[in-house]
Parts: structure tokens; sequence; C-alpha cells
């Protein structure tokens, strides 16, 4: 098992070959720093709180927490974003954001003109 150093150096791209996710694991130490609270290893509620403060859509917030994830998993630590109770929280949201986007879709469509054509 390798410790956290070998895991920050992996992150920045000083060894091995797997440095796409440079950048979000960046973002997660930085903020850790910010708010006193150490990145690995990390507690699911930190995971939450920092995808909280650092508000993105789904896709983006997917990848954060897969970087994460993969910190962890190589320096030897579970992966705080596999929590249970986290993975429900973001799934509760994600499907809050979908219902807003289907009302918003249905009211667009309701005001598009069902009379006349397209053409000139």
């Amino acid at each position: 098992m390798s410790g956290p150093p070998d895991t920050v150096r992996h992150m920045r791209g000083a060894t091995g070959t797997n440095t796409s996710y440079r950048y979000e694991w960046a973002l997660f130490t930085d903020w850790c720093s910010a708010v006193d609270q150490t990145p690995l290893p990390a507690l699911p509620v930190t995971l939450a709180e920092f995808l909280a403060d650092n508000p993105a859509g789904d896709r983006v917030q997917i990848r954060r927490m897969s970087a994460i994830n993969r910190a962890h998993l190589d320096a030897g630590y579970p992966p705080p974003g596999r929590s249970t109770a986290l993975r429900q929280a973001l799934d509760s949201a994600r499907a809050q954001r979908r219902h807003r986007r289907a009302r918003q879709f249905a009211a667009a469509a309701g005001a598009l003109p069902t009379v006349g054509s397209s053409e000139a």
C-alpha cells in the first residue's frame, strides 16, 4: 500500500501514466486546505461538502467524485464516493434537477405554435 505522497505525485503526473484527474484532484486538495480538512483519507461528508461548495453539472460532479475515489484507491483507502448515503443524496439532487428541467421543457413545448406552417 502506497501512502498519500505517492498518490499526490501520481495525480500530478510525476509517476505513472494516469494524469487525467490532475485538475480535479488539485481542486479538491486546494478546497481541503481552505476548509482545514484532510484530502486523504477523506470522509464521505467531506466529499459531499466539497461537491456542494463547488456546484457544476452532473458530468463534472461525477468526474470530480471519480478523481477523488481514484486517489483514495491508489493510496489504499476506501473511496468516499462509494458511500451509500452520499450516492443517494447525489441521485436525489440529480432527480430534482431532471424534474425541474422536464417542467421547463413541457412549458416551452406548450408555448409552441400548433397551427400554421414554417414555409415561406
